[in-house]
């Protein structure tokens, strides 16, 4: 028998202490989550028995009510009985527990409201990866790379997405956190660190290009999550700072002023790059891992996948490695069709004895076109005053009429960088 919307949320409502308790509302895949007021108001055991509930807990400053798949359904009625919505008409419910529950509390309130978008863009990878792998659809067809874009898009802007979840968690203003987020984006900022827009430099052994004479440590923060988790604090405070010093007849434009000016250079020169930094080093850790309890690893690698910050090398063809360096930093790959490519990742690498990289597959191996071979942190290399180009040599060039080099410089899983005519 179907819920009955209507009567379910004046009976939850009225559960809960009534719709004067309810400071905002949202829901989840499965769940209806609350912030009340006064939490003590709620009552558990009547929530309980309330037909099509399935639960309730209390976490990360949320009263959160299990629903199941109908939830959805529900709130577009429960939010019809309340002048409160997802943005909230007060301030966050301060959150409970020893500060271990309160972090991650904290992470799942800003993480959860996007797994419809990451499950869906990343559902759309999977299917990708079966129409190339078992359809013979081509990579470099305009379907797959309009494809490809359409999956995505969501992991690209990350960090936008993740500024509005953070200003809704911490009672912020959603438009200007997303101004962070969008600003380490911005394609002119990630060619300007990979050093296409202006001449780099070296601080504290790392590649810096520089913000008014100072240096600014280069990276790349699309498709990261550590960067605007660690900024949420600073960007709460600044927002307030500047709520706060700026007259009533100037706040319009200078509160806004006022919070980029704090919070952008903070992201640039400080947090993000400290982030990338965490997220290189927790990359390394679940290597390790890998090659010691890879059973263990593969379920704590799922939930931390949006942390980890590693470049990989894709398999141009279907062939056999060759040859694989014991430093890992280069190896050779004979295709069927009988080009024998030679990859470098880097310049100089080898002096790095095989530290920052991991083969994901030895001398002799079969290998299909898109599996992955190899992992590398790009941001330890350039830490260490080396070059990342990596040049991609065909070897018996003379068993050819020409090989012609199509692209250079930057380019991306779907740059086609050589024509070899037999």
């Amino acid at each position: 028998m179907a819920l009955d919307y209507v009567e379910t949320s004046k009976k939850i409502i009225e559960a809960v202490g009534g719709a004067g308790n309810i400071s905002s509302a949202g829901n989840c895949m499965t769940r209806l989550r609350l912030v009340l007021k006064d939490d003590k108001k709620a009552n558990d055991e009547k929530v309980q028995s309330i037909k099509g509930v399935k639960g309730v807990m209390r976490q990360g400053g949320q009263y959160q009510i299990i629903i199941g798949n109908e939830v959805s359904n529900l709130f577009k009625e429960f939010k019809k009985h309340g002048n409160w919505g997802e943005d909230g008409g007060g301030a966050p419910q301060k959150a409970e527990g020893n500060p271990v529950q309160r972090l991650f509390g904290f992470v799942s309130g800003c993480m959860t409201p996007m797994l419809p978008a990451m499950l869906g863009t990343g559902m759309l990878k999977v299917v990708l990866t079966l129409l190339t792998t078992f359809c013979g659809m081509s990579t470099e067809s305009s379907t797959y790379i309009l494809l490809f874009s359409f999956a995505d898009c969501f992991f690209m802007f990350l960090p936008v997405f993740l500024g509005m979840t953070i200003a809704k968690k911490m009672g912020g203003s959603p438009m200007l956190f997303m101004v962070v987020g969008a600003a380490l984006c911005y394609p002119n900022l990630i060619s300007l660190m990979g050093g296409s827009l202006g001449e780099l430099g070296t601080f504290l052994g790392m590649p810096c290009t520089y913000l008014f004479g100072i240096p600014v440590i280069c990276a790349t923060y699309t498709s990261s999550v550590l960067p605007m988790l660690l900024m949420a604090p600073v960007m709460k405070w600044a927002e307030d700072f500047a709520d706060r010093v700026s007259p009533n007849v100037l706040k319009a434009f200078l509160k806004p002023l006022l919070f980029i000016i704090i919070c952008i250079p903070c992201s640039l020169y400080v947090l993000g790059p400290i982030g990338n930094v965490v997220g290189n080093l927790l990359s390394n850790v679940f290597m390790a891992m890998y090659n010691a309890v890879p059973w263990l690893t593969v379920g704590i690698l799922s939930a931390a996948m949006p942390f980890i910050v590693m470049y990989h090398i894709n398999a141009p063809c279907d062939g056999t490695i060759s040859t694989f360096f014991d430093t890992g930093h280069a190896f050779g790959l004979t295709a069927d069709s009988g080009v024998e490519f030679l990859i470098h990742v880097g310049m100089d690498t080898i002096k790095l004895n095989g530290k920052g990289f991991t083969p994901m597959v030895k001398e002799g191996d079969r290998v299909r076109k898109g599996q992955l071979l190899l992992k590398f942190d790009i941001a330890y290399i350039k830490s260490q005053g080396l070059p990342v180009t990596t040049p991609v040599v065909v070897s018996n060039t003379d068993d050819f009429s020409a090989v012609d080099a199509l692209a250079s410089g930057k380019v991306d899983l779907n740059t086609k960088l050589l024509q070899i005519t037999k």
